[in-house]
């Protein structure tokens, strides 16, 4: 599945996204201008992972990081939000020194967090062990992206809430019914929730907070339908791999029928 050939790439890119110097580089990978594309235009944080030198260390981020993605039923979702609200970004070392401004000390992979306009917010470096487990995972990248007290989230769902338009907010009251207005409601969240993802995550942690959840995880299902799947962190090469369903005999659960197997990055 080439990421290469998801999201063409404007001619003035390079000046949309703030990245003049990196961008205009004949030798930046053209999947990071992709990624770059896609903040700017869906207003998520972009989360990049440095692909380490060493060959068993890429396997394990590799692996660690597609097996993330949620499979099967709700109730085994941990940390799909993520994948829903954020850009994750692969990018060998040579090409991060442009955007590390410099390494923090210590063990596992260097991870960096860029603003939607793609400038440098923080960096850090998380455990391997981390990346191989969901409610690590989960733990991890929320403190990381959403602020140690959840702050920079609320931020920035408070601004996209400030431009939505008003169906959208209107639609937020109608949630909670038990009427077809509900579920009308929750379908025009999940249209545009590929605009308004950090404010779904936002409200679904909040106190009843549960239809929030619900919307972005539909939406999480209608993205891993598509070929190549937006929630996949840019800068992997993989191949789909069906999964079993978890409750065959009702056909009920919101389920989501793929899953990944981990080859190669783009870079070494």
């Amino acid at each position: 599945m080439d990421r290469r050939a998801f999201l063409g790439i404007l001619a003035g890119s390079p000046l949309v996204f703030g990245l003049r110097e990196l961008l205009a580089q004949e030798s930046a990978p053209e999947y990071f201008a992709n990624a770059l594309k896609r903040m700017k235009e869906t207003r998520r944080f972009g989360v990049v992972l440095v692909i380490p030198s060493d060959k068993e260390a890429q396997k394990r981020m590799g692996e660690g990081l597609v097996a993330r993605l949620a499979t099967g039923s709700k109730a085994g979702s941990v940390g799909f939000e993520i994948f829903c609200a954020n850009v994750l970004i692969c990018l060998g070392e040579t090409k991060a020194r442009d955007i590390s401004d410099g390494k923090p000390a210590g063990e596992g992979v260097l991870r960096i967090l860029l603003s939607p306009e793609g400038k440098k917010v923080a960096a850090d470096r998380v455990k391997l062990a981390t990346l191989e487990n969901s409610g690590l995972f989960r733990e991890s990248f929320t403190k990381f992206i959403n602020g140690e007290d959840g702050a920079r989230l609320r931020d920035h769902a408070r601004a996209i809430e400030t431009a939505m338009p008003e169906d959208l907010k209107q639609a937020v009251a109608r949630l909670g019914r038990e009427t077809d207005e509900a579920r009308a409601a929750m379908d025009l969240l999940k249209a545009k929730a590929d605009s308004i993802a950090p404010w779904l995550v936002q409200r679904m942690s909040e106190k009843g907070g549960g239809p929030f959840r619900a919307v972005l995880w539909e939406y999480y299902l209608d993205q891993s339908g598509k070929d190549p799947e937006p929630c996949l962190p840019f800068g992997v090469k993989v191949e789909r791999v069906s999964v079993d369903d978890p409750c065959p005999p009702c056909g009920m659960a919101a389920y989501r029928g793929s899953a990944y197997r981990f080859l190669s990055f783009y870079e070494k």
